[in-house]
């Protein structure tokens, strides 16, 4: 906990987890070329500074489909958490209602989506269609009642990606690391692989407005990078969208999420909001997304590395350093809130990209 970034928190991480967690939660695809490559995009860009202006208060505070939170920054649908910390996405949430920011619970979660939606917080659902329409009808109602204010529908993974880390450790899942959200659902043969792991099925967009006939809840499409793909997406109803390429953990040798950020903007940023997803770090890789048009960013390894290190607590430091990292840079910027930030705070690196050499290197050990 003596961590001042989050890069310490990944090495005091990788000290602490198995080296199957390690590699389960750090990898991506094949030669994690995309993974290299959503860090490396920030260094395309650089802050500009606009002075004289008053920023002696200074409100970091966002509106997220009409729902007020404290940082632009989302806690991330990730699983399985319970391979970084016994309490998994208790720990996540908990600590994300404490600091008011906006955690999307994970379909895939260790504990059921009744048990996370305690938290007093700000909370979507994300989903991923396991069984069939039925099914998905059912957990939708569930995550309904129990309070969630979106659905984050993920639509980049219903493959599993070729991770050649876990390849070469015959990697398994522990036995302690459950799916609690599929718990009691009444699942037949063909609805599970060989190996009787359950299988995701595909959606098209047709599945895309029968999903929005099943509910009141806002949808919000994660896993987009074509413009042409989020055009689609709100024509068909979506009321945001999430920039992303899954981490760099689907397909490797795909854009990095970044540069496929303004784009998607540009298409659809005056009809559904636009957040981004991948290879955040640092405060100022939060406000260079923000300069190019999101909304807000999601996180995801990098509060995992708090989660491992020191449960609830190591979540809460990691959301207070991207507090602490975001106002300072918005003092040093000239911005008193998050309303005012637009391209004119932004301006393409002339250094790219010899200068991020070092901390490239720091992100895949």
């Amino acid at each position: 906990m003596n961590a001042i970034n989050i890069d310490d928190f990944k090495d005091a991480a990788r000290d602490i987890l198995s080296e199957d967690a390690w590699n389960y939660i750090a990898g991506g695809s094949e030669d994690e070329i995309t993974i290299r490559d959503n860090a490396l995009a920030f260094s395309r860009w650089r802050l500009m500074p606009r002075i004289l202006r008053d920023i002696s208060k200074r409100s970091p505070v966002v509106s997220l489909l009409g729902q007020e939170v404290a940082l632009p920054v989302v806690l991330a649908p990730t699983s399985p958490l319970r391979l970084a910390h016994v309490d998994a996405e208790l720990a996540a949430v908990n600590a994300a209602a404490r600091s008011h920011v906006l955690a999307i619970c994970s379909m895939d979660s260790h504990y059921s989506l009744e048990d996370t939606a305690r938290a007093d917080g700000p909370l979507w659902f994300q989903l991923y269609c396991y069984g069939d329409r039925g099914h998905m009808a059912e957990i939708i109602k569930r995550a309904e009642h129990a309070g969630y204010k979106a659905l984050v529908v993920t639509v980049d993974a219903f493959h599993p990606g070729r991770r050649e880390r876990m390849l070469r450790r015959l990697f398994s899942m522990p036995a302690n690391v459950g799916m609690g959200n599929l718990n009691g659902l009444e699942l037949d043969s063909t609805a599970r692989r060989p190996d009787g792991s359950i299988k995701r099925f595909a959606l098209t967009w047709a599945d895309l407005e029968w999903l929005a006939s099943c509910t009141s809840l806002p949808i919000i499409l994660k896993g987009i990078l074509s413009p042409d793909d989020a055009d689609l997406a709100v024509a068909r109803g979506a009321a945001a969208v999430v920039v992303s390429n899954h981490g760099g953990r689907q397909i490797d040798q795909v854009p990095a999420s970044l540069d496929c950020l303004a784009p998607v903007v540009e298409r659809v940023g005056s009809r559904a909001e636009v957040y981004y997803d991948g290879g955040v770090r640092r405060g100022t890789d939060v406000l260079k997304a923000m300069a190019l048009g999101a909304s807000a960013v999601l996180i995801g390894r990098a509060y995992i590395w708090g989660l491992a290190v020191a449960g609830e607590e190591g979540v809460s430091r990691v959301i207070d350093i991207f507090r602490q990292e975001i106002d300072v840079a918005m003092a040093q910027l000239g911005l008193a809130d998050l309303k005012s930030i637009d391209a004119s705070f932004i301006v393409p690196s002339t250094t790219y990209p010899g200068d991020q050499a070092p901390r490239l290197h720091s992100m895949v050990r």
